[in-house]
């Protein structure tokens, strides 16, 4: 099956889903959600050659027990700690190291934004995903975890056949969250672009790790379903910004928690002025069912659930100021399924 004839026949499958599930949230008038500061994200090491030592544009996260795992967008790491403890880091793509000069990073960096555990079988592991916002952004690495929690050595793979498809619908690509939900790996796409929005993606989990784990191209027809959601938006200086997807974690149920920002800006690429962020529900057939303002003016990039503590990190879109991790109680309207 060529990958148009797979894109026309999952786009097909799909077109009914599109249309019935589309969400627009509304406005939520109740108190902002209060984050409680935790820790930088400081490390033992440099990040990169002639860089500082703390991760500052945090983008996926995973809390497994007392274990903490972050990706940034801007490094090729994986940052691991407990507690408050420095982090310790290693690498998890084979390329060169990233220069230290923001601009030039910028260009030829993997841009890993998604994070998510794989508790599946006999060993878990991590899956960390680039973005597929350009042509060096379109990798998977699989981190097996030992038992003391410290990650294995990776293995990457091409998920290039599945951006591929997916850039035939969003001309700006932009995945930014990754979880687990039934038989399937559910993706955010986040649309800060007028030429894309953003959506729920669902690819078929099997086939997915079954490729994934030989080292192989994962194929076009693990797409199962696409929903494009419209999360609204907040006024910002120049007018409305609509809030994006930023992030994604599984909750016991089914559901999954999502980070949000408004950003002020039409470039996936590009930074722009942060008006705010928030925090919300997904159920499990990708409708919206929460969504919750945050006190702090803070760009939130990833969310990770332990117990009923939620954790958030920080982007600060600044490469001399630390990323933060926050923390905050569960709300209780979102401890129940609709």
């Amino acid at each position: 099956m060529t990958l148009r004839t797979t894109f026309r026949y999952f786009l097909a499958a799909s077109a009914a889903f599109l249309l019935s599930s589309s969400v627009v949230s509304a406005q939520t008038q109740e108190k902002p959600l209060v984050l409680e500061p935790v820790r930088e994200l400081h490390t033992k090491e440099v990040v990169f050659p002639g860089g500082p030592r703390f991760l500052s544009a945090a983008s996926g996260m995973v809390v497994r027990g007392r274990d903490f795992y972050v990706v940034a967008d801007d490094t090729q790491l994986l940052g691991y700690f407990q507690s408050h403890r420095r982090l310790r880091q290693i690498t998890i793509l084979n390329r060169p190291p990233l220069p230290a000069d923001p601009k030039l990073r910028g260009k030829i960096k993997p841009d890993f934004e998604a994070l998510t555990l794989l508790d599946i079988g006999t060993r878990p592991q991590l899956l960390a995903l680039c973005s597929g916002s350009g042509e060096l952004r379109n990798s998977g690495v699989l981190i097996p975890l030992r038992r003391d929690g410290r990650p294995g050595e990776p293995l990457e793979f091409d998920i290039s056949p599945v951006y591929d498809a997916l850039r035939q619908q969003f001309v700006d690509l932009n995945i930014e969250g990754v979880s687990v939900v039934g038989e399937h790996l559910r993706l955010l796409q986040r649309g800060n672009s007028s030429q894309s929005g953003n959506a729920v993606i669902d690819l078929k989990l099997a086939p997915f790790l079954l490729a994934a784990t030989r080292g192989r191209p994962v194929g076009a027809e693990t797409i199962a379903k696409v929903c494009e959601v419209d999360l609204g938006t907040v006024t910002g200086s120049h007018g409305p910004v609509r809030w994006t997807f930023t992030d994604l974690c599984p909750l016991t149920d089914g559901r999954s928690l999502f980070t949000a920002a408004a950003e002020d800006t039409d470039n996936p690429y590009e930074d722009g002025e942060i008006i705010g962020s928030a925090v919300g529900v997904l159920e499990a057939d990708g409708t919206v069912s929460h969504f919750q303002k945050v006190e702090q003016v803070v760009k939130l990039e990833g969310i990770a659930v332990a117990g009923d503590l939620v954790y958030v990190v920080t982007d600060s879109d600044n490469p001399q100021e630390p990323a933060t991790l926050f923390s905050l109680k569960l709300p209780q309207k979102f401890q129940r399924s609709k």
